[in-house]
């Protein structure tokens, strides 16, 4: 009887209780959240992997092309600025995800989360942080692709095979493989981050 005064009492997703969160992260949730880290991270790979494949069958080819060049100049200069602006509002729309405000806002009303309502608060604080989770990432996914396929004009072109260089479009997609890497949520790590996002920041 006590829980139920004491969410009705609540006015901030910080005010949960620690414990709640800890018995509502199942080995079954965790694995949500490593499913979707892999899923991002392999889209990239496969990319990577067609890329280099080509690139090792074709340079022969058109070792005589030599079209392109400025437009790639360009592009690799727009890659560079779209990971720049992607890799801070990535973190700046992460952090926001754990403002107060964000989260008196979702202890007043229900969460909705893959066509179900999650009216829980330790669950609405799990599904807080894998949706942020997911959200940074894909943010810098964009860049990655978009590097991935500045690679993929430039071997269509010609310009890639006489000029490797070009090859740090790609560098955006190696970036995101090692934060992916880094980040990868297992359960002690997801606990850390609801702890020092969420719990300890009241």
């Amino acid at each position: 009887m006590s829980g139920i005064h004491s969410n009705l009492a609540m006015t901030s997703l910080s005010e949960v209780d620690f414990h709640a969160v800890e018995e509502k992260l199942t080995p079954a949730r965790v694995r949500v959240f490593q499913f979707v880290q892999v899923a991002l991270g392999g889209g990239i790979m496969m990319f990577l992997v067609i890329i280099l494949f080509f690139y090792g069958m074709g340079s022969e080819m058109v070792e005589h092309q030599t079209g392109g060049a400025d437009t790639m100049a360009s592009m690799t200069i727009a890659t560079g600025i779209l990971s720049l602006i992607g890799l801070i509002l990535a973190e700046i729309i992460y952090r926001a995800s754990f403002s107060e405000k964000r989260l008196r806002r979702y202890a007043a009303a229900p969460l909705r989360d893959r066509g179900r309502v999650v009216n829980d608060p330790a669950e609405k604080i799990i599904t807080i942080v894998q949706k942020a989770g997911i959200l940074r990432a894909t943010i810098f996914n964009a860049a990655a692709f978009f590097g991935l396929t500045i690679c993929i004009i430039g071997m269509t072109g010609g310009i890639l095979f006489l000029r490797p260089d070009y090859f740090v479009n790609a560098i955006p997609a190696f970036l995101q493989l090692l934060l992916l890497a880094i980040t990868f949520p297992t359960r002690d790590r997801v606990l850390r981050i609801i702890r020092e996002k969420i719990i300890m920041a009241r």
